[in-house]
């Protein structure tokens, strides 16, 4: 992982990877660890306030985006 972040920090994260096994070693190993994570989460599994939130954010880029332009630039 640490090479995968170094290579994004370059600049050069579109190229090609020669040798992939390292990383999908890490992929195993991060995907174990999610699946072990979503196990033993004290969250339960659907948010109680769902629709305040959704309310929220509505309301949120209601008010950021009231005063931009929607259609295409003159």
């Amino acid at each position: 992982m640490p090479e995968l972040v170094a290579r994004k920090a370059s600049g050069s994260e579109h190229g090609a990877i020669v040798e992939a096994t390292s990383f999908d070693e890490d992929l195993g190993r991060i995907e174990f660890l999610l699946q072990e994570a979503h196990a033993t989460s004290p969250l339960p599994p659907e948010a109680p306030n769902a629709a305040e939130v959704d309310e929220f954010l509505v309301r949120m880029r209601k008010e950021r985006f009231a005063n931009e332009p929607t259609g295409p630039a003159a």
